[in-house]
């Protein structure tokens, strides 16, 4: 006979000022005689023995600790930056059966990009009858802080979850190595930008690797930005569930032929089964036949593709990794990403006769004030694209998201009124200098939880801007830069408007040139615009909060840092 399975789950809490640790559940398996008298000598105790304080720096003051079987708690009051507080936690199994860290759940509320939690490596090894486990917690007010932070208490909870081991090779569960922007530093020589000509795309002598500015950002706080060719800032975070349309195994575009040539990423099956795909290319937008250009019914041989001449295999609903590439730490330590690929295609607003539709979100079209003009009332096109893509795929990471880093929407004008905007001023004309503040309050886009901005967002999504991409390496109508991480041979939106010439809205593009019809060689990898109505592709940009780890990695395309 075998006993039944028990469960013990007992849920422990971790605050900065009030931690909480707890021992999980085991499930025990006991295998008993059926002929004769079968004697059940297990005991499973796996318990909290002890929690000490080991070190405190500055005013750091300890409030209260204890500890029970299952749970061991501190509180701590911080004042100032460089005050800190650590314990020492040990796990003893006073039981007869070896145990195993099975699980390690973690919880944050109301964390701070200055206020530091950090462990040691817990339970990376089998915890055997009579054996000791020790660890330690840390809570730390970073001395890099340049405020006291606006939040009164901030919690982090820990559940540890053991099994009984059952023999065999033992692979502890993925801990935390850091957090992503503390890796990124730690992997990377940060270098000064001041030598940087940002009117030439990067190159080796003119920045490629990790740079840092303070120079024209929000508040004027250190930002880090990577520029040029580089391959070590890659990320793998969530998931997301799309259909796939592929030939011998590579993913294909639908190319549909008519007044213009659209290269279709994500096609539906009716357009993956109609035999008119195109493999061995990754450009997706729309392209005007012209002559000029050397588009023409053969698109996809024109763009280096093979047309395949019959049907492709379309899968509904698969689920994939997400693969990021990094942008920058942002001002308030969030580290900003972008998606690798796009995620489908879209127009930016499917309007283009009015100055109100450069906006991410827009007023009222036709308006005589600019405050009518941009005010935050309706989604744009691109907007719906992207909240409707969150909600689908990313909705249940919201703890993991900066909820101030917005995004910048930049509607400023330069003095000729609204024909203009504020990118041509810095990216254009005079001398060249990209910004990451955003102008305007109004156009910064946030949730409505964050403590700035215009608090317009329902999700914390938007898109790259037209000043990180020149920093990243591009030129703005300058030469073409086929080497740098932001290129990757598609036409994609930004969220910087252009222009309003009267006849359509102009906005910033990766490889457009200044038409609205985008009749431009996708190989001529420069940086332009394009009018809001045009389709072409949509790349994803978030903000991952100061205070999410990463469990391994090195940035590079095979070994990614993986977010815990």
């Amino acid at each position: 006979m075998r006993d039944r399975k028990k469960r013990n789950t007992i849920i422990g809490v971790l605050c900065c000022l009030l931690v909480f640790m707890g021992i999980g559940y085991a499930i025990l398996s006991q295998t008993l005689t059926i002929n004769g008298i079968g004697n059940v000598k297990g005991n499973w105790n796996v318990e909290i023995t002890s929690i000490t304080l080991k070190s405190q720096t500055g005013r750091a003051t300890e409030v209260s600790s204890s500890y029970t079987a299952t749970t061991a708690s501190f509180e701590a009051d911080l004042y100032m930056p460089g005050d800190s507080i650590e314990y020492e936690v040990t796990v003893t199994n006073n039981g007869n059966i070896d145990a195993v860290l099975n699980d390690i759940k973690q919880t944050k509320t109301n964390q701070h990009k200055d206020i530091k939690f950090s462990n040691s490596l817990i339970g990376t090894e089998v915890l055997t009858a009579g054996s000791t486990m020790t660890f330690t917690m840390k809570v730390e007010f970073l001395e890099s802080a340049e405020a006291i932070p606006d939040i009164e208490k901030t919690e982090y909870k820990i559940e540890l979850v053991y099994i009984q081991y059952n023999g065999g090779e033992y692979t502890p569960p993925a801990q935390s190595i850091g957090t992503l922007s503390d890796k990124i530093l730690a992997d990377n020589t940060a270098q000064s930008d001041s030598s940087i000509n940002f009117s030439q795309i990067s190159s080796d002598t003119n920045g490629k690797g990790l740079y840092y500015t303070s120079t024209n950002t929000e508040g004027n706080a250190t930002t880090y930005y990577f520029r040029g060719d580089v391959a070590n800032n890659y990320v793998k975070f969530g998931s997301q569930t799309k259909n796939t349309c592929k030939y011998n195994g590579t993913d294909v575009v639908y190319v549909s032929v008519g007044e213009n040539v659209e290269f279709l990423y994500n096609p539906t099956e009716e357009q993956c089964l109609s035999g008119n795909v195109c493999a061995n290319s990754t450009y997706y937008g729309t392209f005007v036949i012209d002559e000029s250009v050397g588009f023409d019914e053969n698109a996809c041989t024109d763009i280096g593709g093979t047309p395949t001449g019959e049907k492709a295999t379309f899968t509904a609903n698969v689920t994939e990794d997400i693969l990021w590439r990094i942008v920058r730490i942002n001002e308030d330590g969030s580290t900003r990403l972008i998606t690798e690929n796009p995620v489908g295609s879209s127009a930016f607003n499917t309007n283009s006769d009015d100055n109100a539709y450069v906006g991410y979100m827009y007023g009222t079209a036709g308006s005589s004030t600019y405050e009518e003009t941009h005010a935050n009332t309706n989604n744009s096109t691109i907007k719906t694209y992207l909240d409707n893509w969150y909600q689908e795929n990313l909705l249940s990471y919201l703890s993991y998201m900066s909820l101030d880093a917005g995004f910048c929407n930049d509607r400023s004008r330069l003095s000729d009124g609204d024909v203009h905007y504020g990118v041509i001023g810095r990216l254009l004309t005079g001398a060249i200098q990209p910004q990451f503040a955003c102008p305007q309050t109004n156009d910064l886009f946030t949730t409505s939880t964050s403590l700035k901005g215009n608090k317009s967002l329902t999700y914390p999504v938007g898109l790259i801007t037209l000043d990180e991409v020149v920093y990243a390496g591009g030129v703005f109508f300058g030469d073409a830069n086929p080497s740098y991480y932001l290129n990757n041979k598609t036409f994609y939106w930004t969220m910087t408007p252009y222009d309003f010439n009267g006849g359509g809205v102009s906005l910033g593009a990766i490889y457009g040139e200044a038409t609205c019809d985008f009749g431009s060689d996708p190989d001529s990898d420069r940086v332009g615009v394009g009018c809001s109505n045009v389709m072409i592709s949509v790349r994803p940009v978030i903000n991952l909060a100061s205070y999410v780890e990463i469990t391994s990695g090195d940035g590079t395309i095979d070994n990614p840092y993986i977010v815990k």
